[in-house]
């Protein structure tokens, strides 16, 4: 029996053998996803340089489609770095740069 301060509840034992087989149940569900879980990133950690390289050029593909598509929204308005490879400087030069977060259409 549980009781509040309104009411006072009564179990019959059916209703405690089926609040006990509800538990056991989740119980044995939520073990059963454990173990699924556990297989699942035991087979991704056996492959886990092929996943790293494949998330690695995922994310240098994005970045690369992302400055495409400001590039083409930008316009006219944008500029195009030209990078030059020089070992022994590592410089940064930048003249009239726009941003398009602060630019005023």
């Amino acid at each position: 029996m549980s009781k509040t301060q309104a009411v006072s509840r009564y179990y019959n034992e059916t209703i405690r053998a089926l609040v006990k087989e509800m538990q056991e149940a989740k119980e044995m569900r939520d073990e059963a996803l454990r173990s699924v879980k556990r297989r699942m990133f035991q087979k991704f950690d056996e492959n886990y340089q092929e996943w790293l390289i494949m998330i690695k050029c995922v994310a240098d593909l994005d970045c690369l489609m992302s400055l495409s598509s400001v590039s083409n929204y930008l316009g006219d308005m944008s500029c195009r770095p030209e990078i030059i490879v020089d070992p022994t400087a590592s410089v940064l030069e930048a003249e009239e740069l726009k941003h398009p977060c602060v630019m005023h259409w």
